[in-house]
């Protein structure tokens, strides 16, 4: 639900960075307020129903802005890194979430930390400065050769981030979109 009513009021106001930094600070707050104590288990369950509907807000404006911010081949590259550094944060977070249980920290404290990862998020996405929109020059338009070159270097970064892997490199699990860069470049080529 909050994936869709943020995208329409991004499309409307035409404002991503601030649906996107918004809707994960938002989440940081709410998941922070669920770890109030002395709260009833309604309450409880009001502020986790509310960090759902935040964790959700900011996905949809926040894929735009590499289009928005970056040339159509780097806005490519970035949202191959962005999924990398997702990966990395993925493996990352469940061990120092371990390290922290493990060192006396509470099940709160480790929501904190959570919490305040969102919210980092959302403060430097707030730093992120777009570009005003001008009319499309011919060199900005879309051309095939572009948009076969952006996919070759998004396979090149994904087969090398695969043998990574598998040569022990990256620990845990390793997520490539091998196979489905075509989705990418040509979405990313769109979203301007």
């Amino acid at each position: 639900l909050s994936v869709i009513i943020s995208g329409q009021s991004a499309d409307r106001t035409g404002d991503r960075k601030w649906h996107a930094a918004g809707g994960m600070i938002a989440t940081g707050i709410f998941l922070m307020c669920s770890t109030i104590p002395g709260q009833g288990f309604g309450t409880q369950m009001a502020w986790l129903c509310l960090t759902a509907l935040g964790a959700f807000f900011w996905i949809s404006p926040f894929w735009t802005l590499p289009s928005l911010t970056l040339t159509a081949s780097a806005a490519a590259v970035a949202t191959g890194l962005i999924n990398m550094g997702a990966n990395l944060a993925g493996y990352l977070g469940n061990h120092v979430t371990g390290w922290l249980r493990t060192n006396g920290f509470s099940e709160t404290q480790c929501l904190h930390f959570l919490a305040a990862c969102f919210i980092v998020g959302g403060i430097i996405i707030s730093f992120l400065r777009l570009k005003p929109k001008t009319a499309e020059s011919p060199h900005e338009q879309i051309i095939p050769l572009q948009l076969y070159r952006t996919l070759i270097i998004i396979r090149m970064v994904e087969e090398r981030l695969a043998k990574s892997h598998q040569r022990g490199l990256i620990h845990g699990a390793c997520h490539t979109y091998v196979g489905q860069e075509a989705i990418a470049t040509g979405v990313c080529a769109h979203l301007r």
